[in-house]
């Protein structure tokens, strides 16, 4: 039989026995779940520094575009490490990738002045937003399908906890000292970097983009190490111009709602006094939520994602119609964290949908485009909101749920279920489970 034949039938080889598949199969989990976390720290670095005392007496104009430093190096990141993942594989972009986080990590952990600081963040956040497109599609392609959507949902989850690490790190720099501070968690970052240069050596590169090149060999073996077996449900590569409008929507609305509310609207609305345990609280609700969302998604993508859209607009309703009370911490934290809980839940929707929906060739691609929208949307919405009053940008937040909810209703009565699909497409004639539901 030939290798052509082999892929269209959709039987994947059996795998080794013994655990060899397995232990390459955690270097791929691991490896991409640790950038992750590097992306929180990034993430969070910015908005959690505003008390170090080289920045406490920053103008607002200053204090504004340093918030849009990491976001601005992720969305470049994004766009131009996705499209060249596409041209030279997932796993060496990886190489440029931890070059430039640890370059901008180490950057901020020494400066001690504004323009090093913002410079730090925008080399560390090019390198963090590189990442996501490849390591999405990355585990998409390699990761057997019964698998696919726990690592989906839990790789992008250390995102979250590496946000709460870098909140709670910072929340105790008053106790142990801004240098102290600063010097741990620069020990800390270059600790997880270290470990990802070894695991990212184990780590295999993804056989479906191999077979793209025409290099099935090395795939077979690949696919072979990583123990994936069965048959996969083919589909034709759903219509791409309504998957893209649909997750850019959805992408607006969950990317903007989660970051205005996880890290700036209190250092916008409510200063920075108690700004660091709103992070930790919002970051701890989005971490947990990410473990509970495995096994609800794993049902299926179309009713999980109304219900995470849905829930996310309800709660956001309920922060609005009790903003006048906001001021009591008692009150906001537990709404913070319930709605922290359906912004993860609609993340997760995102991390599955977005790399099942595309096809190989250009998958990596895709994922960074989408992003382009939601990131300028967010740098252009920290400008707007820190003109806004509480209750406005409260009511900009339920808007953009809104939004959100609309293009899950609609893909829920147009859209595909890629529950168990292969992300492998079929390219020609249709298939039983076009339309699988």
């Amino acid at each position: 039989m030939s290798d052509e034949q082999f892929l269209e039938r959709g039987e994947l080889n059996p795998g080794k026995s013994g655990t060899y598949h397995r232990v390459t199969g955690q270097s791929l989990f691991i490896s991409t779940s640790f950038g992750f976390f590097i992306w929180g720290i990034v993430a969070d670095l910015g908005p959690s520094s505003l008390s170090w005392p080289f920045l406490a007496n920053i103008s607002f104009q200053q204090e504004l575009i340093l918030l849009i430093c990491a976001p601005l190096g992720t969305l470049l990141g994004n766009v131009f490490i996705g499209v060249l993942a596409d041209h030279i594989g997932r796993k060496k972009t990886f190489i440029i990738t931890m070059m430039s986080y640890a370059a901008g990590i180490l950057a901020v952990s020494i400066s001690l002045n504004y323009f090093l600081f913002i410079a730090g963040l925008f080399l560390a956040g090019l390198g963090v937003g590189g990442e996501e497109a490849p390591s999405l599609a990355l585990i998409a392609e390699d990761t057997p399908v019964k698998e696919r959507s726990r690592n989906l949902t839990l790789a992008p989850n250390f995102n979250n906890a590496g946000s709460a690490f870098t909140a709670a790190l910072l929340m105790v720099s008053p106790l142990i000292g801004i240098f102290e501070d600063r010097i741990f968690l620069l020990i800390s970052a270059f600790a997880v970097i270290v470990y990802l240069v070894y695991a990212r050596f184990r780590m295999p590169e993804s056989f479906r983009w191999l077979n793209t090149k025409g290099r099935r060999e090395e795939a077979k073996i690949i696919s072979t190490d990583l123990g994936i077996q069965g048959e996969e449900i083919h589909i034709r590569e759903p219509n791409k111009k309504f998957s893209f409008a649909i997750l850019v929507a959805m992408g607006v609305s969950q990317y903007l709602t989660f970051g205005l509310m996880a890290f700036i609207i209190e250092p916008l609305e409510f200063g920075n006094v108690d700004y660091l345990p709103i992070s930790l609280v919002a970051l701890i609700g989005a971490t947990i939520a990410g473990f509970i969302a495995v096994p609800l998604i794993a049902k299926g993508r179309k009713n999980y994602t109304l219900f995470a859209y849905g829930g996310g607009f309800l709660t956001m309703l309920s922060i609005l119609l009790l903003s006048g009370t906001l001021e009591n911490f008692l009150i906001f934290m537990p709404l913070l964290f319930v709605n922290m809980f359906f912004s993860e839940f609609a993340w997760v929707s995102r991390t599955n949908l977005e790399p099942e929906l595309f096809a190989t060739q250009h998958r990596s691609t895709m994922i960074g485009l989408i992003r382009v929208f939601p990131m300028v949307a967010y740098i252009f919405s920290i400008f707007l909101t820190g003109g806004f009053g509480l209750e406005y940008t409260l009511a900009y937040n339920l808007g953009l749920w809104g939004l959100g909810l609309v293009a899950a209703i609609i893909w829920f009565a147009r859209g595909t279920e890629t529950r168990d699909i292969s992300t492998d497409f079929l390219i020609k004639g249709k298939s039983k489970g076009d339309h699988l539901e």
